[in-house]
């Protein structure tokens, strides 16, 4: 089948749903430019364009930094509310794939997230913090996260993963008011291999995700029947 066809074929059922008075998520992996207005004409076609929001990855050669009348995309902050076990997975995936060599600091990687990150969800479920991706990269700071290691606004279940990677970090020495060169050398061999995918979080995708309270809640979108349209370049 032509991709023209299915296109069409899924923009059908995106119509038989809305003449059910229910709703869609459409993601399409390599969408064109006329994709939204298709899908929007449908919306207001049967009234729902209240409903309908746009999650759009397709900045092109636009600045996304910049103000404009109108907005690229609705946001998304996944870090808002889904478990620690969860973003930890999520952001792992992100990873890029290495030789041999890189899968050992690709697991201290992984080893030092899945602990920051319960830290951190730790202080956003006790209302301490609003966490989006750009205060966990803010975190990536040794001395910051040290700092949380040692939090006392924490329960210690949250920080002894945190607590236990700082304390192995080769060089450091509990007590001591300068940290050694060695200790930044090595938390810098960790935390740069998250460099790339919160670099394109942060600032490619910047207009999406660097937000603290979001447009886009899947509890939301869900059980109140939103109409979701997430437009991915090919």
């Amino acid at each position: 089948m032509k991709k023209k066809s299915k296109s069409e074929s899924l923009i059908g059922l995106v119509a038989n749903s809305l003449a059910q008075s229910s709703a869609f998520v459409y993601v399409d992996g390599k969408a064109d430019t006329g994709l939204f207005a298709k899908i929007f004409s449908l919306c207001r076609r049967f009234g729902r364009e209240d409903d309908l929001l746009v999650i759009n990855y397709m900045v092109g050669t636009l600045r996304a930094d910049l103000k404009r009348d109108k907005k690229l995309s609705n946001t998304l902050n996944p870090f808002a509310n889904a478990t620690a076990d969860a973003l930890s997975e999520l952001i792992t995936s992100l990873l890029p794939s290495g030789g041999s060599s890189d899968g050992i600091w690709k697991d201290r990687a992984s080893s030092y997230m899945a602990a920051l990150i319960k830290a951190l969800v730790g202080l956003r479920d006790e209302g301490k913090l609003l966490l989006d991706v750009s205060v966990i990269r803010s975190y990536f700071q040794l001395e910051k996260t040290i700092e949380l290691s040692k939090s006392t606004d924490l329960d210690p279940k949250y920080t002894a993963g945190l607590r236990a990677y700082v304390l192995n970090l080769p060089g450091y020495q509990e007590g001591k008011t300068t940290i050694e060169s060695t200790v930044y050398e090595q938390h810098g061999y960790v935390s740069m291999q998250f460099s790339p995918c919160f670099g394109m979080l942060s600032d490619t995708y910047g207009h999406i995700m660097q937000t603290q309270l979001a447009d886009c809640d899947f509890n939301d979108i869900v059980l109140n029947s939103r109409c979701l349209a997430v437009l991915l370049p090919a």
